[in-house]
């Protein structure tokens, strides 16, 4: 019985120069680079946040997105080549739905990326090549596919603050102590052979291991519970005007969006709604302005600006 080939011993092999290679790879950065810095730079520039200038910034990701695959001196397997190249159709998907329809279709995608990644390094324990092909094009897009998501949700204001902190508490918790359980049954089957040398301690490992899955868990698992509360929630709003009696921004970072604010005044307690930048300097303090009010899913109450649902 033939030996099943695993993925490195048979994808095929191109004969090209390596400055052909770095040529394209460089074009493709440069294209994704300054597609990302135009995104930036529309949160502080009005002519950049039309749509012209949208639809040119979203072409600048997907073809240099579409430069990184085909870059590869190794052909990509279908399934990850097709998951990225779907990833980056997703791209121009805020063009003709609402935030809250994209957020919930990248956020089921990002599922769908997560749940193959796992079923690989299941199911394919030795095949190590097809298992780093999948975390660099399958998980590291699912990753960004949630993204939205996690922006999308923060726009909504929640009655008690920080929803949902007890469940993921419990979550983190569960996912550090298998992390940890996993990480001493491993360390007990490699008993009695050559351990690899490291310069970290086996407890400080370990501990390292524990606390990045308590707080990816706790992360993953509260973007989740508020995707589902928010982005699930399909039922009527009670949409009211109220009067505008304060403007407010927060300058955001490298890593951190700015937010403009539009606060209202709510049964005697001043709110803050997150409204788009292009909102935010067509209204002045008095102007009226439309908010939802929604019971959330999961029971969980939250007022958003309409324009980001409709």
């Amino acid at each position: 019985m033939a030996k099943k080939k695993t993925y490195v011993e048979s994808v095929k092999k191109e004969a090209e120069p390596k400055w052909v290679r770095a040529l394209r790879y460089s074009a493709a950065a440069i294209l994704i680079a300054a597609g990302l810095g135009l995104s930036i730079a529309s949160n502080y520039c009005e002519p950049l946040s039309s749509p012209f200038w949208s639809i040119f910034i979203f072409a600048l990701l997907f073809v240099g997105i579409l430069f990184m695959i085909f870059c590869r001196k190794k052909q990509l397997p279908l399934l990850p080549l097709f998951y990225v190249a779907f990833a980056d159709c997703l791209i121009f998907l805020p063009l003709f739905v609402s935030a809250k329809i994209f957020s919930l279709v990248t956020w089921l995608y990002a599922l769908l990326g997560l749940g193959l990644t796992v079923f690989v390094k299941l199911k394919k324990k030795k095949d190590y090549e097809l298992k780093n092909e999948f975390e660099a094009w399958v998980f590291i897009p699912a990753l960004l596919c949630i993204l939205p998501s996690a922006l999308f949700v923060l726009k909504a204001d929640f009655d008690s603050g920080f929803p949902f902190w007890l469940p993921c508490l419990i979550v983190s918790c569960l996912a550090g102590v298998i992390m940890l359980s996993s990480c001493l049954i491993r360390k007990k089957q490699d008993k009695g052979q050559t351990p690899k040398k490291s310069k970290y301690p086996a407890w400080l490992r370990y501990t390292g291991f524990s606390l990045t899955a308590f707080f990816f868990a706790f992360l993953l698992a509260w973007d989740s519970l508020l995707v589902i509360n928010v982005c699930f929630d399909f039922s009527q709003a009670e949409v009211n005007s109220f009067a505008i009696v304060d403007k407010d921004v927060d300058i955001g970072t490298r890593h951190v969006p700015t937010t403009y604010n539009l606060k209202i005044e709510l049964d005697g307690d001043e709110r803050s709604i997150k409204v788009p930048k292009h909102v935010y300097d067509a209204k002045e303090i008095g102007d009226s302005i439309e908010v939802g009010y929604y019971d959330g899913l999961l029971g969980e109450p939250y007022y958003i600006y309409t324009g980001y649902v409709f």
